[in-house]
């Protein structure tokens, strides 16, 4: 059990995104449950709903690395290291806990 979600929006630091806001008009790759997370951490940022473009998504980051969209949906226990693995661009994570949405994860 993690005391923090390892749950985030994941991409590459090129990118300027720092925080949820910088979001406002790119793209944002989100699981099918994800839109409301999305209205949630709109609101906390201090954006208007729809703000942010979201493009359904599975769980494959490479999209990432050809511009696909510019922050994906994922975990950073794994998915953040798989995806480091293939670029030599620095990675990072927007944290749900740090955007407004504390909880804890199970792991198995």
């Amino acid at each position: 059990m993690l005391a923090t979600s390892p749950a985030g929006y994941i991409y590459l630091k090129s990118s300027g995104i720092e925080e949820f806001a910088d979001l406002k008009g790119r793209l944002l790759g989100v699981h099918n449950y994800a839109e409301g997370l999305v209205q949630l951490f709109e609101k906390e940022a201090g954006l208007t709903f729809g703000a942010v473009n979201l493009k359904k998504v599975e769980h494959d980051l490479s999209i990432l690395l050809d511009g696909q969209v510019d922050a994906h949906q994922g975990f950073a226990i794994d998915e953040m290291l798989s995806l480091q693995k293939k670029t030599e661009e620095a990675v990072d994570i927007l944290l749900f806990e740090e955007l407004g949405l504390p909880m804890y994860s199970m792991v198995i």
